[in-house]
């Protein structure tokens, strides 16, 4: 399982996440790329996410978030830092009967996590978000 950290606290029961990084298109790329996480996890009685989502535009709306990915064999993949996130999407499901790819019908949270900057031409390639390599995979034989 993924482990997700938001301003510094552990934010339990991540079941998926996926990393985006979006470049627009060939025709109209974009200054700043869009980078953000998808991240599914289990509905939770903490209302730090909630909270988080609804906060208006200042201070508290943006926060580091660390995001660490593993491989199969439980080594360390990748780390991801989003130095400036926000949420861009929160989504609390009850009831997912029928949820096409969700494995149980367990509720759960849907949270989309972007990385921001203030200024567009700040952009330097590496102060939205971050990658630190993990252990290489290591298989028995």
């Amino acid at each position: 399982m993924p482990r997700l950290m938001v301003g510094g606290q552990e934010i339990t029961g991540v079941e998926r996440a996926e990393v985006r990084i979006v470049h627009g298109t060939q025709r109209e790329p974009e200054r700043v790329p869009v980078m953000e996480w998808d991240i599914i996890l289990g509905l939770q009685n903490d209302d730090l996410l909630a909270k988080w989502a609804l906060a208006p535009q200042g201070t508290d709306r943006f926060r580091r978030c660390e995001l660490v990915v593993y491989n199969r064999d439980k080594t360390q993949a990748h780390t991801w830092t989003i130095l400036k996130g926000y949420v861009h999407q929160y989504q609390e499901v009850e009831f997912p009967a029928g949820d096409p790819g969700r494995p149980t019908n367990e509720p759960y949270i849907r949270l989309l996590i972007r990385g921001t900057l203030l200024r567009p031409e700040d952009y330097d390639g590496q102060n939205v978000m971050t990658v630190a390599p993990g252990e290489k995979e290591g298989f028995p034989g």
